[in-house]
């Protein structure tokens, strides 16, 4: 499964149907209005707090993190992505693979961000990814795309071949309560993330969590 997240996936998503990427590069704007939203909405400290991004692709929001004097790393189980990192924060970045999903051994993150991550995975493989981010961070940032069970809300969503979950708000606030993840704060819109999806007012999801 992980093969698919290959040059194609980031490069020609669009061309070869894999996903809605194309020349998938560092766009400066994007990922500081990125960072910036998540750092007022989980009230990230400069310099103090240690923050993961959990499905980092090249790290452009790593990147950004670090360059607001957030203490940011990353980790993405794509090696094509993690091989083509920015050289700036190549350091920083760690590839998951199934013998070493958390490439930070020993390290407790004080928030993780999984951002465009779940709806990547199978239903069966998301109890062990919730698991992970409960027991290597005390708090938890979760963007999602929002569907009916079957088909997600936003129908651009719908095209990328890696889509897998497209499950209700009720249907993922009953998987973070079964992980004992108490939902700290939700909102529908979240300025700065998806923007041009805002006109899908229940199109996606923001979630800070906290693990009791």
């Amino acid at each position: 499964m992980h093969e698919i997240y290959n040059r194609e996936y980031f490069e020609d998503g669009l061309a070869t149907g894999k996903s809605l990427y194309t020349g998938f590069r560092w766009m400066p704007e994007r990922s500081f209005r990125e960072a910036i939203a998540i750092i007022d909405a989980c009230e990230i400290k400069p310099g103090v707090e240690a923050v993961l991004d959990f499905g980092c692709a090249k790290g452009f929001l790593v990147k950004a993190l670090r360059l607001l004097n957030r203490d940011a790393f990353g980790c993405d189980v794509s090696r094509y992505a993690v091989c083509t990192a920015d050289p700036s924060i190549r350091q920083f970045i760690r590839l998951c693979t199934p013998v070493e999903p958390f490439p930070f051994e020993g390290k407790v993150f004080d928030l993780c961000i999984a951002k465009d991550v779940l709806e990547h995975l199978e239903e069966d493989e998301l109890d062990g990814v919730l698991e992970i981010l409960s027991e290597w961070s005390r708090r938890i940032f979760v963007a999602i795309p929002i569907g009916d069970g079957k088909r997600f809300i936003v129908p651009e969503y719908n095209y990328d071949a890696t889509h897998k979950i497209a499950q209700t708000t009720k249907w993922w606030e009953k998987m973070f309560k079964f992980h004992n993840l108490e939902i700290e704060k939700t909102m529908m819109l979240l300025k700065g993330i998806k923007d041009n999806w805002s006109h899908y007012e229940q199109g996606n999801r923001f979630y800070v969590l906290r693990g009791k």
